[in-house]
């Protein structure tokens, strides 16, 4: 859980098994993610709730990391003068996050130490939106659609998605109007 930018954030961390809530000792630290046991990939600010292009003042989000183990303290990974830098997804050896440093906000990833940084989405229209890691591959909110990349080939396409609905759910329903091209059906009951 975490709050806007210009107050108090907390990190939890929520056990899988019991659902425990253990607060994670990080100042202003927003969305992370555990890149093996204790070692944590973090976003410490950023406008979380805005939707401002290539913004490079005092709250620019950057990505850090944090060993709990270790006793130390957090090192940063990505530097404010690059560009915003959040959402971390630990893929394999690497860190896959989303970052405006080309001037839309799109896929990027980095080793673990924050170098060897490559531009993985090349959108100029849209802002990748809401990634989602499973496997090997990245879903991603962009437009009004969903794509997926797969960071193995590097393939980014677009997917279609199709809603069926069962005939007895059409029973005791009037077309009100059929909007031409977008497949979408409004209905009276």
């Amino acid at each position: 859980w975490s709050s806007d930018v210009c107050s108090s954030d907390l990190l939890a961390a929520v056990h899988a098994q019991t659902g425990k809530l253990r607060t994670v000792p990080l100042d202003t630290a927003t969305g992370g993610a555990y890149l093996d046991k204790g070692s944590l990939v973090f976003t410490r600010h950023g406008l979380t709730s805005d939707n401002v292009r290539a913004y490079r003042g005092g709250a620019v989000a950057s990505l850090w990391r944090f060993d709990e183990t270790a006793g130390k303290e957090a090192v940063r990974l990505t530097d404010p003068k690059d560009g915003n830098a959040l959402m971390p997804m630990p893929w394999k050896s690497r860190i896959v996050f989303v970052s405006d440093r080309d001037g839309v906000m799109n896929l990027w990833s980095m080793d673990r130490e924050g170098k060897d940084v490559r531009q993985l989405t090349r959108h100029r229209d849209f802002e990748v939106r809401s990634p989602s890691l499973g496997g090997s591959r990245v879903v991603y909110q962009h437009g009004a659609g969903l794509r997926a990349l797969n960071l193995e080939t590097g393939s980014d396409q677009a997917l279609s998605i199709t809603l069926v609905l069962g005939l007895q759910w059409w029973r005791g329903h009037a077309l009100l109007s059929i909007l031409v091209g977008t497949g979408l059906y409004v209905l009276l009951r």
